[in-house]
Formats: structure tokens, sequence, C-alpha cells
């Protein structure tokens, strides 16, 4: 009997172990988050350099265009370069402000997967947790019931021995009226005999 409950304990820690291990193969086949958050760091830093570059640029051509009304009064016909550096400055400052909006797009998108992956954590901590508990309640449980049955199995034993010293008590008293009343026939048996041989 104590054989098949620690066969129903080992056979609830198998299943315990089992569920476990379904739990982290199924997380460990769930895609690495630091690979896809290496390439944007490295997009943003790429966005970054060619945003100094774009500033850099800007500031020259701004020098240029500074240093070209002078230029103008020294010779003739710089107007058109004139109109072309503004051109260049306009371009530079939509592309400029594009770069700005992609910056800050990145940047949310990093908040986006930075939650991502605390939600990820969250929800396997949970789910852990939740198995877990269940496994625990399983185990303790069966082993509730376990002594259950272990307390059932003894009240019986301990029954089945009062029985039985009750039984032996009764025997030994049918026993001992069977003695006395055989004592009493041989006194009497013995009484007569004597009364005879008076007799005789």
């Amino acid at each position: 009997m104590y054989q098949e409950e620690i066969d129903l304990l080992t056979k609830g820690c198998r299943a315990s172990d089992n569920g476990f291990l379904g739990l982290y193969r199924g997380l460990y086949a769930v895609a690495d988050p630091v690979q896809p958050l290496e390439r944007a760091a490295a997009i943003v830093e790429g966005f970054v350099l060619e945003k100094k570059q774009w500033a850099e640029e800007k500031e020259g051509l701004l020098a240029r265009a500074a240093s070209a009304p002078a230029a103008t009064n020294a010779r003739a016909g710089s107007g058109p370069e004139l109109a072309r550096l503004r051109a260049e400055i306009t371009d530079y400052e939509n592309e400029f402000r594009l770069l700005k909006n992609q910056d800050i797009t990145i940047r949310k998108l990093e908040a986006s997967l930075s939650s991502l992956r605390d939600d990820m954590h969250s929800q396997v901590d949970t789910a852990v947790a939740a198995a877990q508990k269940d496994a625990e309640e399983s185990a303790a449980a069966r082993v509730a019931d376990a002594l259950g049955r272990e307390r059932a199995a003894r009240a019986k034993e301990e029954g089945a021995r009062t029985e039985l010293r009750a039984e032996r008590a009764a025997r030994a008293a049918l026993e001992s009226d069977v003695a006395g009343s055989n004592t009493d026939g041989q006194e009497e048996e013995t009484t007569r005999a004597a009364e005879r041989g008076v007799l005789l």
C-alpha cells in the first residue's frame, strides 16, 4: 500500500518535471531579442553619424552662402551660384528634418522593443510561477490523500486488533466456564462414589 503511494508521488513529480521541461522548451524556442536590438542600435548610430555629417555640410554651405554677397560685388554673374547654394541649403534642411523624424521613430521602436522584452520576461515569470504552483498543489493533494489513506489503514488495523483482543477475552472466559463446569462434575461424581462406598 505504501509502495502505491510512493509510485503516485513519483508519477506526480515526473508529471511536474515534464510540464516544466515543456514550458522551458517553448521559451527556449522564442527568438532572442538581443540581435534585433543590436541591429537597431547600429542603425541609430549610423543615423547619428549621418546627421553629424549633414550638420557639418550645412554649416559649411551657410558659411559659403554668407561669403557669397562679397564675392558677388567682386565679380559679376555669380547670381546663379548663389541661387544654387540656397537650393542646396534648403535640400539639406529638408533632409535634416527627415533624419530627425527617423531618429524619433527609431527611439519609439527602441522603447517598444524594451517594453516587449519586459512583457516577455513578465509572462515567462508568470507562467513559471503558475506551473510551479500547480505542481506544488498537485503534490500537496497527493501527499494529503496518501496520509489520509494511511490514517484510515491504521484505524482499520487498530479496530481489527481491538476485535481480536475482545474475541480472545471471550474465548478465555468461555474456556474458564467450561473448565469450571468440568471441575464441578468431577466433584459430584466423587461424592456419589463415596456415598455408594458407604452404602456397600
